[in-house]
């Protein structure tokens, strides 16, 4: 019995505890000019993790000409890491070829949230025109018969229902295991045009550090400085493969490579 009970705390301990966090919310943005879907994750234990797979599934309402309906799936193509240490970016490109186009449907993700109406809108073409006329109609429509209709209810009916499924699996070389964590998310967990706030700075000593503090913040509008673009850092920069080290006050969230 005792060597059953320490052979269990033994297994306890040894366990890989994944630490692995996610975004609240996904970023709509723009990257050259690209609708980019962006969703972050982190690994608060500040190792580098080997092999990292990563998997996004879009999960949508479709009915067939012969009336069945059925939950979708399509997958969507992301760019796969060799490593991941500290915080990654996970960037799905939206354009029209994507299983993820349709969420541009709704202008709040093509009208600039800073600029207004007609500056830096997400660049989709006759799409955007088309959304922003359609979404004018409707508020016309609506003015004009405030009781409402049925058109619009059979327009809501007809919304694209979607959700957005990630899943992430990587090696632990500490522990000799594979570490697994997912998350879902849906419209109403979707914020732009803006962009992630940067989480990579230095320290007063020079070094690299990583503040959690911001990791799950944005910053609305589709544009900025360009100082500010040379100093942030993508999501794969800080996985080089330089194990980064935890100070001691790991609840002020920040992280220090070794170098």
């Amino acid at each position: 019995v005792n060597v059953f009970v320490f052979a269990a705390v033994v297994a306890k301990f040894q366990s890989p505890q994944k630490d692995l966090v996610w975004s609240t919310r996904g970023v709509i943005t723009k990257r050259d000019d690209v609708p980019t879907l962006l969703i972050r994750v982190g690994n608060l234990r500040c190792h580098t993790l080997y092999n990292p797979t990563i998997r996004c599934t879009l999960l949508s309402r479709h009915v067939t000409k012969e009336g069945e309906g059925f939950m979708k799936k399509e997958v969507v193509e992301v760019m796969q890491p060799a490593t991941i240490s500290g915080v990654h970016t996970i960037a799905c490109a939206v354009n029209r070829k994507s299983p993820l186009f349709p969420i541009l449907k709704t202008s709040r993700f093509v009208k600039c949230p800073v600029l207004g109406e007609g500056n830096g809108t997400l660049d989709l073409g006759d799409h955007a025109n088309d959304v922003m006329n359609k979404e004018n109609h409707t508020r016309d429509t609506a003015m004009d018969d405030p009781g409402g209709s049925s058109d619009g209810d059979s327009e809501d009916s007809n919304a694209f229902q979607w959700l957005l499924h990630v899943t992430f699996t990587a090696l632990d070389p500490i522990y000799g295991a594979e570490l697994c964590s997912h998350t879902t998310y849906a419209d109403d967990s979707l914020v732009g045009p803006a962009r992630f706030k940067d989480v990579i700075g230095v320290d007063e000593n020079g070094r690299p550090v990583i503040d959690w503090h911001a990791f799950d913040e944005h910053v609305d509008g589709c544009e900025h400085d360009a100082e500010e673009s040379d100093d942030e850092t993508d999501g794969d920069e800080d996985d080089v493969g330089v194990a980064p080290k935890v100070t001691k006050d790991f609840k002020a969230s920040t992280v220090v490579s070794s170098v």
